[in-house]
């Protein structure tokens, strides 16, 4: 029998350090944007990142689903469920933030507490759903 401890990460490293280092996890997150936290599961497979996060903005909850891969950030929300951002990934050394002004951004930096487990990699979790328009956004 195998020790399940071999196989989980906890905040050992900053959260931007694991996701540099590779591998396949599958985390529970929290992670602060404009003063807002925000609670979610990352999936990581390399450089390929499924994020879903939910939070309260103003009494509101929102669902916020964002995919890295491709060189390329995703992401669309439950407030704007048909439409979405895409934003190209400038390649910095190993940098995997995106930052665009007035959208969601994404900031390992900005990860908190975390928790993580291996993960046998599902495909599905890098697909972009159906439905949705994507309009890029330039830096």
């Amino acid at each position: 029998m195998s020790d399940p401890a071999v196989n989980t990460v906890s905040k050992k490293i900053a959260f931007s350090e694991l996701v540099k280092q590779g591998g396949s996890y599958e985390c529970t997150v929290k992670q602060v944007v404009s003063n807002t936290e925000s609670d979610g599961v990352v999936f990581m497979d390399k450089n390929r990142l499924h994020g879903e996060f939910s939070t309260i903005v103003g009494g509101v909850k929102v669902d916020t689903t964002m995919i890295m891969k491709d060189d390329y950030t995703y992401t669309w929300s439950s407030v704007m469920p048909k439409s979405g951002f895409m934003i190209k990934v400038e390649a910095n050394e190993g940098d995997i933030n995106t930052a665009t002004s007035g959208t969601y951004s994404w900031n390992a930096e900005r990860i908190g507490d975390y928790y993580c487990k291996a993960w046998t990699v599902d495909e599905s979790k890098f697909s972009l759903p159906a439905g949705i328009t994507f309009v890029e956004i330039k830096n």
